[in-house]
Order: structure tokens, then C-alpha cells, then sequence
């Protein structure tokens, strides 16, 4: 009779666990959301610019490479 008391309460704990690991993973991705949406011309501008301005420097360094083999 104990032994089953024991096991139900450990059952309890463990569920009880697993409901506070999820609500807390739920809050970590809660408050990363809330960062992002608060941040978002931040964060997105610079990282926007920043991939423009590789790409147009990519490009222009193989339109460069293109000339110069159309050349020799």
C-alpha cells in the first residue's frame, strides 16, 4: 500500500516537473518574442544592410571577373 502511494506521488512529481520545465520554456520563448518585436527595426536593419551591401559586392566582383575573362 505504500509502495503504490510512493509511486503515485512520484508520478505527480514527475508530471509536476514536466509542467514547469514546459511553462518555463514557454515563458523563455515568451519573453525571446517580446525582445524580438521590441527590437525588430534594431536588430532587422542593420542585418538587412548588411546582407545588401554583400550582395552587391559579390555581385559587382563577378561582373568584374566576367570582364576581365571577356577582355583576355
Amino acid at each position: 500500500m505504500v509502495r503504490d502511494e510512493k509511486d503515485k506521488q512520484i508520478k505527480y512529481l514527475d508530471l509536476a516537473h514536466k509542467v514547469v520545465d514546459m511553462w518555463n520554456r514557454l515563458s523563455l520563448y515568451m519573453a525571446l518574442a517580446k525582445f524580438l518585436r521590441r527590437n525588430l527595426v534594431s536588430i532587422s536593419f542593420p542585418v538587412l544592410t548588411a546582407t545588401f551591401i554583400y550582395l552587391d559586392w559579390s555581385h559587382t566582383k563577378n561582373w568584374k571577373l566576367q570582364q576581365q575573362k571577356a577582355q583576355n
